[in-house]
């Protein structure tokens, strides 16, 4: 008992110390120690001075290059010299599902098996994109029927995985998360028949399972309130259900549900007139980039330009690049469409409220849903 607690208070001292310089960086002035202290506020002003600095700022504190810019970010993906690290380890490419993406129908039928007795009264979007969300992630790692309900629960209980390589959770969390994962390494094993939780083919599977859960869940969430805070939106695509895939292709612009993309320097490269060492990190605000249109006009959130043009090109994670980024895709599509025919007029019922420790997915903490609108003069 002894050595638990002693192991215990070194993880609560090492995520103290990692959150207190986030927070001492914030407090000089650091624009990427603002972002990664990851409140409830909107980042984007903090983005916005980071492109500043120009196309390649140094975070001399959190020992960091970051870029806001898309022509920077465009250089950094095309340069071989540079590994992605929200890509994970690698482990995940091994995994067979790994850059495909669900088939629509299979996913629509999940979504809508998810959402076939939804309760009366106010929904709270939040906890029922995970449901979604992980019900589909199951489907598509073909995870047997009678292990579902215990895969999906271990899944959801990993929601703060991606933002805790980035930004320390609380040690509550982080023992949730810990022990969510070690669950699901142990339905993994049983689902693929494999011995042992730690063999690479779980390890990939788990990592590329962690990986398309909670961004399915945020960008499904995003292009909800993206849609109902623009009247008309949510009943044009009822209409027309065939608006949703440029609903969420415009969501992943504006608001894509994974805003922080890591990689490491391997060899020596200059980036945007900056000698990058060997060992070197770089961050790219993907948000920001995508908002960096350059000569091009800004016209923000714009669905009718989406569905007619294709919209603006998007850069990073969500241009499917990562290996979960088609499934992710796909499925918030799905999802969307399922609700469209579930929730014909509904309406938002409060605030949103975004988790704190989420630069990376700006994950929610609650998002109420009114799913007639009646008590919100729809």
């Amino acid at each position: 008992m002894r050595t638990v607690e002693r192991e215990s208070a070194r993880t609560g001292r090492r995520l103290q110390l990692d959150r207190a310089a986030q927070w001492f960086a914030g407090s000089q002035g650091d624009p990427y120690g603002l972002v990664l202290r990851a409140g409830e506020a909107d980042p984007l002003p903090h983005e916005e001075r980071v492109r500043e600095h120009g196309p390649l700022f140094h975070s001399a504190l959190l020992d960091t290059w970051v870029t806001g810019s898309r022509r920077t970010a465009e250089a950094v993906a095309a340069d071989d010299a540079l590994t992605a690290l929200t890509h994970g380890d690698g482990a995940e490419a091994r995994a067979g599902a790994a850059g495909t993406a669900l088939p629509a129908d299979r996913a629509l039928g999940a979504a809508e098996g998810v959402l076939a007795d939804l309760p009366d009264g106010t929904l709270d979007l939040g906890p029922l994109a995970r449901r979604l969300a992980a019900r589909m992630v199951g489907v598509w790692l073909d995870v047997p029927g009678p292990l579902r309900p215990a895969f999906e629960a271990a899944l959801t209980g990993c929601r703060h995985a991606l933002d805790a390589r980035w930004c320390p959770q609380t040690l509550a969390d982080e023992r949730l998360r810990v022990s969510a994962e070690t669950e699901l390494g142990s339905v993994l094993t049983e689902a693929l028949g494999v011995p042992g939780t730690d063999s690479d083919t779980v390890t990939a599977v788990r990592a590329l399972a962690v990986a398309a859960a909670e961004p399915t869940a945020v960008l499904l969430c995003n292009t909800v309130t993206e849609l109902l805070e623009r009247p008309g939106l949510w009943a044009a695509l009822a209409a027309d259900p065939d608006l949703a895939g440029a609903a969420v292709a415009e969501t992943l612009h504006w608001a894509p549900p994974v805003r922080l993309e890591g990689w490491r320097v391997r060899e020596a490269t200059r980036i945007a007139g900056a000698d990058l060492s060997a060992g070197a990190r770089l961050v790219v605000l993907v948000a920001a980039a995508n908002r960096d249109t350059g000569d091009t006009p800004d016209g923000g959130f714009d669905l009718v330009r989406r569905a007619r043009s294709g919209g603006p090109v998007s850069v990073g994670w969500s241009t499917g690049a990562h290996p979960a980024g088609p499934f992710v895709r796909t499925a918030a599509e799905a999802g969307l469409r399922a609700l469209v025919r579930r929730l014909p007029a509904p309406a938002a019922a409060g605030p949103a409220v975004r988790r704190r420790r989420s630069p990376v997915l700006r994950a929610f903490g609650e998002l109420p849903v009114d799913p007639t609108g009646a008590e919100h003069g729809r």
